[in-house]
């Protein structure tokens, strides 16, 4: 990813600097662009003048000293919080004040991470999509602490770059789900944990696989197959398995407290909420139907 980033900013005439940990690093991610280029070429997709200037306005070290005149640096490294903070405490000490720092994170807070050095208000998240020379959308994520004078610049820097900057505001993400489904896709919650996505998943368990119950109904006259599963996991527990936190609500008054405490939890939390059998779960796609014909209750 961070090859790519690199090469684009050169192409589109920025002096930049690719700094790896090691010189190993450095020459596989400075190949990776001259193939990159050299295959452009043989396609016809990419003139011999366009290739030459990309390079020439590439350097690579493997010294954080060298980025001491930079104006943006873009971090794409691996995701992991304390990885990242040791790379701003190298990145701080060589640059200038005003020096803008970006994160090309997917998955960690970015005001976790801006609050992580000494100048959150000039830090942000720039996340490229892969393959980033063909991928046209950028997502430009302020911190919490972001200026709007820093905000602008990434955004103005990714269209330089030839992108379609859009805004991704950095709020928690609250994934509401049936018993069923988040049984399908259970596995994704040690992907939340892995990477510590600050996701919360709201299950409203009505014993009876989410919506099924509620197709049976809606659908086929109330001709019910034996949906209902006397095996039911217990999601604290299963949360708790894969390392992340779990809640479980029964009555409708401990909710809103139960939710607070869930969305104060750092990391990846799962709230399994108890509701009646014959409470619906909407939306809903009717089989066959297009997504306007959603139904909301």
């Amino acid at each position: 990813m961070g090859s790519g980033i690199a090469q684009i900013a050169a192409a589109a005439g920025y002096k930049t600097i690719v700094r790896e940990v090691n010189d190993g690093a450095l020459q596989a991610g400075l190949g990776r662009i001259r193939k990159f280029l050299a295959d452009g070429v043989a396609k016809g997709k990419v003139t011999e003048d366009a290739q030459n200037k990309t390079l020439g306005n590439l350097t690579g070290t493997t010294r954080a000293e060298d980025l001491k005149d930079c104006d943006i640096v873009v971090e794409a490294i691996v995701e992991n919080v304390d990885e990242k903070r040791a790379t701003y405490q190298a990145v701080e000490a060589a640059v200038r004040p005003e020096t803008i720092i970006a994160s090309n994170t997917s998955s960690l807070c970015i005001t976790e991470l801006a609050v992580a050095t000494t100048r959150p208000d000039r830090f942000g998240g720039l996340h490229f999509f892969n393959p980033v020379p063909l991928m046209k959308l950028v997502e430009v994520i302020p911190a919490l602490t972001t200026s709007e004078q820093t905000k602008q610049t990434l955004t103005a820097f990714a269209t330089s770059l030839g992108k379609e900057p859009i805004a991704a505001p950095d709020r928690p993400v609250v994934v509401v789900s049936g018993d069923g489904s988040i049984q399908m896709n259970i596995q994704e919650l040690a992907t939340a944990v892995q990477y510590k996505v600050p996701v919360k998943v709201v299950i409203m368990n009505n014993y009876y696989l989410g919506m099924v119950r509620q197709w049976q109904e809606k659908f086929y006259e109330g001709r019910y197959s034996h949906s209902y599963m006397d095996a039911m996991p217990n999601f604290v527990k299963l949360a708790e398995a894969y390392g992340a936190a779990g809640f479980r609500v029964e009555k409708a008054k401990d909710l809103s407290k139960t939710l607070k405490e869930a969305f104060a939890t750092p990391g990846p939390v799962m709230v399994d909420v108890v509701i009646p059998q014959s409470e619906g779960v909407f939306p809903m796609v009717p089989a066959g139907s297009a997504m306007h014909e959603m139904l909301f209750a």
